[in-house]
């Protein structure tokens, strides 16, 4: 029986790399096609490099490897959201997307070799039948949709959201991965701060720079951090980061690795206020309040927060236009400011939409046209959007999703001991309320670093209910 499995992984392996590599090859081949054809031909020939290297990576390392070598990419890869993409007609393809299509075109593979060998299986995930509900829901709206196409796009992206949160959630199966995974995503969004602060000082030196620029109550254009995407969107990536960083300094014992989380929070946290996203700041405070709710530990770690964080706001009043800032602050009780006035006419216009379509709305992707073909927006208000264009149903599949995921997360802070765990666990919960407190200003429907999180948080509670010989195997990596 043992030589039989070893023929079969042996011959399972050949077949798989010799596809990964045909397929790979026929990418390149088109990629190269489409790049003669275009003059913007850079982002093409780094895309192709891309490619060649993992036809290379296909000989050279496992299987497995390779799948855990594309989902860190995609991980890295994703607060890049307008550094490199390609339009492709149907959508435009982010690198993190790229990442997630090597994971999907191995995984399917595998699953066709395995499938006479009755070897195929899947694992239930705590919010798939609120998920598949969702989706279904997303479909039926479908019905009502003047412009079929956009919805026939936002339902290929939704569902390859659904597919990267399904990915994290079977991959990440063990303590190792987590923290790979985790500290991906620090040096990532470090990583991005870094070059986001960059280019606001070079901007501020009259050197260049690449910014954004907003309008004051006063009439003054004031520039905010770009970095790699849009500031609002950079700015929700971050509230993942800040709030774990937090969280793991306070229960990181070595001093190095201490040292290397105040120098990642201090730089995520500077990111954060440059992009002057009045929501993000909104969020960052609901997060902290829920650090200070569920820290049970002894008083002076309460302290050491409350204290860590005072520092970083003096900091911060040094390095930033504080001014500019408080101007950005205040502007969110100001009604008569543009920009509220702008959102007020949109949730007047998506509550006329609503009363027309209540129960499954008018189509995911058609608001921002409805509202206006010169210049389509979003609602910048999660739920209502998701309630206008996915109708009541949508919207309470959506919110069951929610419930689901902070259910498991909170009944997790209650029953883990285990002090990593229990610090991985809380900053993971305190990330999310915060995304979410800030998704009340912003549309993140289709942020794949949302779903990712959703990933990590469910997987991290899966891992940490069992025991190291009691860790479920995804069928990806087996």
């Amino acid at each position: 029986m043992d030589s039989i499995k070893i023929t079969y992984h042996i011959r399972e392996n050949k077949v798989l790399k010799y596809s990964i590599i045909g397929i790979l090859s026929l990418i390149l081949g088109l990629i190269s096609g489409i790049s003669s054809l275009f003059p913007l031909w850079l982002p093409f020939f780094c895309l192709g490099i891309l490619v060649l290297l993992f036809i290379v990576l296909a000989q050279l390392v496992s299987i497995n490897q390779l799948i855990m070598f594309s989902f860190m990419g995609m991980l890295f890869f994703l607060p890049f959201q307008e550094l490199p993409q390609w339009d492709l007609g149907v959508f435009t393809l982010k690198l993190s997307q790229f990442f997630l299509f090597l994971i999907l075109i191995i995984s399917i593979i595998r699953l066709l070799l395995r499938f006479k060998d009755g070897k195929v299986y899947y694992i239930k995930t705590p919010v798939d039948l609120p998920i598949l509900f969702f989706a279904l829901s997303t479909i039926a709206a479908c019905y009502y949709s003047t412009y079929l196409n956009s919805s026939l796009r936002m339902i290929i992206v939704l569902l390859l959201l659904f597919v990267a949160y399904q990915v994290t959630y079977h991959l990440l199966d063990d303590k190792e991965k987590i923290n790979k995974a985790i500290n991906i995503i620090l040096l990532s969004s470090s990583t991005v701060s870094l070059y986001g602060i960059h280019q606001y000082l070079m901007h501020f030196l009259g050197k260049g720079g690449r910014v954004w620029f907003y309008s004051s109550a006063l009439g003054d254009l004031i520039p905010k951090i770009e970095s790699v995407s849009n500031p609002n969107q950079f700015s929700n990536y971050l509230l993942v980061c800040i709030p774990l960083t937090i969280t793991m300094l306070f229960y990181e014992k070595k001093g190095f690795k201490k040292t290397i989380l105040i120098t990642v929070t201090l730089i995520n946290l500077l990111a954060l206020m440059l992009t002057y996203s009045r929501g993000a700041i909104l969020g960052l405070f609901s997060a902290l309040a829920v650090l200070f709710i569920y820290q049970k530990t002894k008083i002076m770690k309460l302290i050491k927060i409350v204290l860590f964080t005072l520092l970083l706001v003096w900091i911060l009043n040094f390095l930033v236009n504080w001014h500019s800032l408080n101007i950005r602050i205040a502007s969110i009780f100001d009604l008569a400011s543009e920009a509220n006035q702008e959102r007020i006419t949109l949730h007047k216009t998506a509550l006329t939409m609503l009363a027309e379509h209540p129960i499954i709305g008018v189509g995911i992707g058609n608001f921002r046209f409805l509202f206006s073909l010169e210049r389509p927006i979003d609602i910048h208000n999660t739920l209502l959007q998701i309630w206008v264009e996915n109708g009541t149903i949508g919207l309470i599949f959506f919110i069951w999703i929610l419930e689901r995921f902070f259910r498991n997360m909170v009944k997790a802070l209650k029953i883990t001991k285990d002090i990593y765990w229990r610090g991985i666990i809380l900053g993971i919960t305190a990330s999310a309320v915060g995304i979410f407190v800030q998704s009340v200003t912003e549309y993140i429907l289709y942020a794949m670093h949302v779903w990712v999180l959703l990933g990590i948080g469910l997987a991290v509670c899966r891992v940490s209910s069992t025991t190291d010989k009691q860790y479920i195997k995804s069928n990806l990596l087996k």
